[in-house]
């Protein structure tokens, strides 16, 4: 009762790296800093910026890493 955490499986696989109180401060964290960036404030630009750099970087590196299918 006391694990009333996400069951999305995206989410299920970030939370076996934290613990109860901090997933759902990231989770808190995530929802605010979405509001900033909707709003246009400038730390919602930067933040926007640097987590779509971040994004396409990690993106490139599984294309990288992704075994090629035979035809």
């Amino acid at each position: 009762m006391e694990n009333y955490l996400p069951a999305h499986s995206i989410c299920n696989n970030y939370r076996w790296h934290y613990g109860a109180e901090e997933f759902q401060w990231i989770l808190k964290l995530g929802v605010w800093m979405r509001t900033q960036i909707e709003k246009e404030t400038a730390i919602g630009e930067v933040v926007a910026q640097q987590f779509c750099s971040y994004e396409r970087k990690r993106h490139r590196r599984r294309k990288q890493a992704s075994p090629a299918i035979p035809d």
